[in-house]
């Protein structure tokens, strides 16, 4: 499915409003909403009689979580969220006393609060909302144990050069631990290429899926290095030997996944999947930053300051820029049916099923009522 007016009518909520808000919650699917509510029906009706089927259905959605990203299957774990997949690396890794871990002041604290008990931190500052790399680079020292970064910065849109940063990790012999939620499902993850040792996502935002849900990646080259800090009874070996008390954990990354998964939210990522799937990432993901460069066009022809990094490379699905008075221009906004976010600016956020006239209707609103005197 390539045609976008298409790929819309999947959405109604863009029947009510100019959504610009992905990078806050997602807009679902018709096909998600329908997925969610037969899982549903499944156990109004049969109870758990289709409790073989749930699970079934969850090993499809872990392989298509795992093509989308250039996993194995074996790496992956569902969670309820981005910062409990971010807490079960940070506990589970055996960090000493002198260890450090290598942040940045853009952070969202999804990623900074898991390390803040568990290592000495070193924050890198960043330069016009961009995190330099020869900044990470200078910053690791003998008892730099991890940079643990968002693949896209959750203010600023700053998507980070991950190839590049992962390169520097594994010849410093550190992990790389990344915070994906504000990238994947609109740009292009490769874990393997980028030698990614630990990621976390949530599927509330780019991935058009309920909350709730999220999956962790731990990648086996490190699967073991990671302890297993919460256990419950799917995190052995034989979870169904019910009456064998053997602690022996799985060899997979299902090790991490205490009890009984959130199948009708499942149900629904694998749905939303399915959409990103026909559309193509690659084709997403060029829609995305086409979209974006339009828009700072616009913005910097109205002399606003656009906060956000202007080089291709850099860009993601978020846009901020700075006006006068924007809370009063977010409730401009609003009034006129365009939905955004206030962080520490006008922050928008262009995901595929967006278009032109959603951001038409933006600067429009803009060019009316932030020059007013």
């Amino acid at each position: 499915m390539r045609n976008f007016n298409e790929v819309r009518k999947e959405f109604p909520g863009l029947d009510k409003w100019h959504y610009l808000d992905t990078a806050a919650t997602g807009l679902i699917p018709r096909r998600t909403l329908n997925a969610v509510n037969n899982c549903l029906k499944d156990q109004l009706t049969d109870g758990e009689l289709k409790y073989l089927d749930w699970l079934r259905e969850a090993e499809k959605v872990r392989e298509k979580i795992a093509k989308l990203i250039n996993a194995s299957t074996r790496e992956i774990a569902f969670v309820k969220n981005t910062s409990e997949g971010l807490s079960i690396i940070a506990n589970g890794l055996k960090l000493k006393k002198n260890d450090n871990v290598i942040l940045n002041d853009l952070e969202f604290p999804a990623n900074v609060y898991p390390w803040m008990k568990k290592a000495k931190l070193k924050f890198v500052k960043n330069k016009e909302g961009k995190i330099e790399l020869e900044d990470i680079e200078e910053a690791i020292d003998e008892n730099t144990k991890a940079v643990s970064i968002s693949s896209v910065q959750f203010s600023t849109g700053f998507r980070v050069e991950l190839e590049r940063l992962g390169k520097i990790c594994r010849d410093k012999g550190i992990y790389l631990i990344v915070d994906g939620i504000q990238s994947i499902g609109a740009l292009e993850m490769d874990v393997k290429k980028y030698n990614i040792d630990f990621l976390s996502c949530g599927s509330y935002k780019w991935l058009i899926s309920p909350p709730g849900l999220g999956f962790l990646y731990i990648s086996e080259r490190v699967m073991n290095e990671l302890e297993v800090t919460e256990i419950g009874w799917m995190s052995v070996k034989d979870p169904f030997n019910y009456y064998d008390y053997r602690l022996e954990f799985d060899s997979s990354a299902r090790r991490f996944e205490c009890g009984n998964l959130a199948f009708p939210l499942i149900y629904g990522l694998g749905a939303s999947l399915d959409l990103i799937n026909e559309v193509g990432i690659k084709v997403i993901e060029k829609r995305i930053v086409r979209l974006n460069r339009l828009l700072t066009e616009d913005l910097e022809r109205m002399n606003v300051e656009v906060a956000s990094p202007l080089e291709d490379k850099y860009r993601s699905g978020i846009v901020l820029f700075n006006v006068k008075n924007e809370r009063e221009i977010a409730e401009r906004l609003r009034r006129n049916k365009v939905i955004i976010s206030v962080r520490k600016g006008i922050r928008v956020s262009i995901h595929f099923y967006n278009n032109e006239d959603d951001l038409d209707k933006l600067v429009n609103v803009i060019k009316r009522y932030a020059f007013k005197n």
